[in-house]
């Protein structure tokens, strides 16, 4: 069997207990070993936050990370070969502008103005395919422009690029099996 992954330089609890008025919901490792956090919390390791922030590995707030978001976020997704930050979840603004339920952050924290494909309501889950194409779940009936029901997928840039991956479509279901 393969080797059992690493642990984490600090334990989840006490990161945690730095993060005194938060309830955090989700955090993860960055590639560089700094935690991104998100939640519905207005103080991050005593310092003001909306809803999202870094904490480094040593477990202190990362300062110069404050994009902030006007409400939950619910899904974060790290794009490995650029570091950029995919969020998604319950917002109209990240990092001070709109963005309806999706965006993208620079590694620094800084909204990727390039990137806004927007839903029509909430994200919930992203993910990430080889090929650098973004799986997008929800519970929205448009992303990008398109109809689409509750899943769709974005190229790397944002726009919408698959009418075959068309949740709409779904299989018939009879005595209990799908085909």
């Amino acid at each position: 069997p393969p080797p059992a992954p690493s642990a984490p330089a600090q334990p989840a609890s006490a990161i945690s207990a730095r993060a005194a008025a938060a309830r955090i919901d989700l955090f993860f490792r960055h590639l560089d070993d700094e935690a991104i956090e998100r939640v519905g919390y207005l103080e991050l390791a005593g310092q003001p936050r909306s809803n999202i922030g870094r904490l480094n590995a040593d477990g202190t707030l990362d300062l110069d990370f404050d994009p902030g978001t006007s409400m939950w976020v619910r899904s974060l997704v790290v794009q490995p070969d650029d570091s950029k930050i995919l969020v998604g979840g319950m917002f109209g603004t990240l990092g001070g502008e709109t963005r309806k339920y999706i965006g993208r952050l620079h590694p620094d924290g800084s909204l990727d103005a390039d990137f806004n494909p927007g839903a029509n309501d909430w994200v919930l889950a992203l993910a990430l395919q080889a090929d650098g194409e973004i799986v997008v779940g929800g519970l929205f009936t448009e992303l990008d422009g398109q109809p689409i029901y509750c899943i769709g997928r974005l190229d790397p840039d944002g726009t919408f690029i698959d009418e075959r991956f068309d949740s709409f479509a779904l299989p018939d279901i009879g005595e209990g099996k799908v085909g």
